[in-house]
């Protein structure tokens, strides 16, 4: 078993002095397990399954055996001489920066560091933190159960890139609100109110997601008066907006639903998302479908149904 005082004097702390080394423990576990596949493929007769089962103990194994690449340490042990989260952070922000994958050891040793929610609190709200670095902090305070970061996770939600045309968000680093909506969730229903009270200044983006979240925390009028809200604007999200109405089962959403059913605008996707939506509030939707020929999603479903 891994054992701290194992720690080689020479390991990790020293490298702070110096250049961080950023070994590729992905790509050396590959090699690992590559090198044991083929020398034991006969034993398993070409049985991948039985092999690939083995892999769990193989990691085990792996990160208990002193590796040539790591001068002798072994890769369970490589960060565990690290004290200080900020600069175990800080060497991670080098791997980030060289695209490199963390190595899980490293993210194992940061967890169980104390002080660790703090240092990652002042690392995701650093400008020069790389973008990769700050989507990896999110998921560990998530998994830390961390409330700190909810007044940033909303803050950055709020002023969320728009969509484009093509569906796409304007700039990459909008992936952070996805992941910070994801942890907003998993904090359960504390997060209720401070959306509600951030949604008047909120881009449409912005609300849509505030509206994902708040449809896991149903029985607040207020939520379904800003799903009415973004849902009367008819612009491109009208199915999505329509499947959160009929998620956060309110009747009260029926009115405005059974209105674009009957309207005649609406497009084929939109049309079976908001039928939907009416069925799941116990409305009653049109006994005949709309011609939507022409209709490009109703075209696109058709030619599949030919295939």
């Amino acid at each position: 078993m891994i054992e701290p005082n194992d720690v080689h004097a020479e390991g990790p702390e020293a490298a702070f002095a110096d250049a961080r080394p950023c070994p590729d423990f992905d790509r050396e576990f590959e090699r690992f397990t590559h090198a044991w596949l083929r020398k034991y493929a006969s034993k398993y007769n070409g049985d991948l399954a039985r092999m690939e089962a083995r892999i769990p103990d193989l990691y085990v194994r792996w990160l208990n055996t002193p590796a040539p690449w790591l001068s002798g340490q072994t890769p369970g042990l490589y960060f565990a001489g690290c004290s200080d989260p900020a600069a175990l952070l800080d060497w991670a922000a080098d791997y980030a920066r060289i695209d490199v994958a963390l190595p899980a050891p490293m993210m194992d040793r940061l967890i169980s560091m104390p002080g660790v929610e703090d240092a990652l609190m002042r690392a995701l709200t650093d400008v020069t933190t790389p973008y990769t670095l700050r989507l990896t902090i999110v998921s560990m305070l998530s998994d830390l159960k961390s409330v700190k970061p909810l007044m940033l996770y909303i803050k950055w939600i709020t002023h969320r890139a728009s969509l484009l045309d093509h569906g796409e968000r304007v700039r990459r680093e909008d992936d952070l609100a996805e992941i910070c909506a994801e942890a907003l969730t998993r904090m359960g229903a504390i997060i209720v109110e401070p959306i509600l009270a951030a949604v008047s200044e909120a881009n449409v983006a912005g609300q849509e997601t505030f509206l994902d979240i708040l449809c896991n925390f149903p029985g607040d009028e207020r939520i379904v008066e800003l799903g009415l809200s973004l849902f009367e604007r008819k612009h491109g999200s009208t199915a999505l907006i329509a499947a959160y109405l009929g998620k956060l089962g309110d009747p009260r959403a029926l009115p405005s639903l059974e209105r674009a059913l009957n309207s005649g605008w609406l497009s084929y996707l939109d049309y079976i998302e908001v039928r939907n939506a009416v069925e799941a509030l116990g409305g009653d939707a049109p006994s005949l479908e709309p011609d939507f020929a022409g209709d490009p999603g109703y075209e696109s479903l058709k030619m599949l149904d030919v295939k």
